[in-house]
């Protein structure tokens, strides 16, 4: 696990992922412990749930202490956090990735859609994360982490849409990442099955790639 960025740029998901611990790993060893820890705590996680997991019963399947696991978290919930924080980070980490593709806007799009839909996918089977998602914290992260999405997203619009005002350029961000983000989650919630269709990403593209017409005239406020 590599340690986020503390710098002035950090995302929100990895200034969140530094207050998760209560100190931080320098050397090699205690970053291969934290990720041990982390890794046992979602196991515990998927075999008990969340009410019964103890930092105990964490620190046995780590293969630790209970001394070393509270070197780095204060108790479960803490520990709980950090598991969303640590997808919230990677799944950041993938979106932004591809916002950085060397590809024209509809490509782009695409590529969106299809990475996204995988990340949900992988969060819904995952039932013991996902509950830890439903969490104030939790949400307060992924709120926090699609806000920094959204701005890489205006960044990327504006490159390729320069005659495009400054509030279209926003507006296009949000709906895009809106459009993709809602509508996933809602079919996950209503039909589940649904979303690993090929037709469900299919359809999602073809809607987001309409808030992308090429325009020659610059448009009005």
């Amino acid at each position: 696990m590599s340690r986020p960025s503390t710098g002035p740029f950090a995302s929100p998901a990895a200034k969140a992922a530094t207050r998760t611990l209560r100190k931080q790993p320098l050397q090699r060893r205690a970053k291969a412990t934290i990720e041990a820890i982390q890794e046992a705590a979602l196991q515990v996680l998927r075999d008990v749930g969340y009410e019964r997991m103890t930092t105990t019963r964490v620190a046995e399947r780590a293969g630790v202490s209970v001394g070393t696991l509270y070197q780095y978290y204060t108790d479960k919930e803490a520990l709980a956090r950090a598991l969303v924080v640590a997808y919230v980070l990677r799944a950041e980490r993938a979106m932004k990735a591809v916002l950085e593709e060397d590809t024209d806007l509809h490509t782009l799009a695409r590529h969106f859609v299809r990475r996204f839909i995988a990340f949900k996918l992988q969060l819904d089977h995952d039932e013991a994360l996902h509950t830890t998602f439903l969490s104030g914290a939790g949400r307060e992260i992924v709120n926090a982490a699609t806000a920094s999405v959204v701005a890489t997203l205006a960044q990327r619009i504006r490159a390729s849409r320069p005659h495009w005002t400054s509030a279209r350029v926003t507006e296009v961000a949000n709906m895009w990442t809106t459009l993709v983000l809602g509508t996933t989650t809602s079919m996950l919630e209503r039909q589940p099955d649904f979303v690993a269709e090929p037709w469900f990403a299919e359809t999602l593209e073809q809607a987001v790639i309409a808030l992308l017409p090429a325009g020659t005239r610059p448009a009005v406020d």
